[in-house]
């Protein structure tokens, strides 16, 4: 599940650049 926000960060920032920091955050992205 995504959450609206995240969609329109993604929408911002770019794909990439969220992926990573999802990644930092810790979050599991395959």
């Amino acid at each position: 599940k995504v959450a609206a926000s995240t969609l329109k960060t993604i929408n911002k920032k770019g794909i990439s650049a969220v992926l990573k920091e999802a990644e930092a955050k810790g979050f599991v992205v395959k």
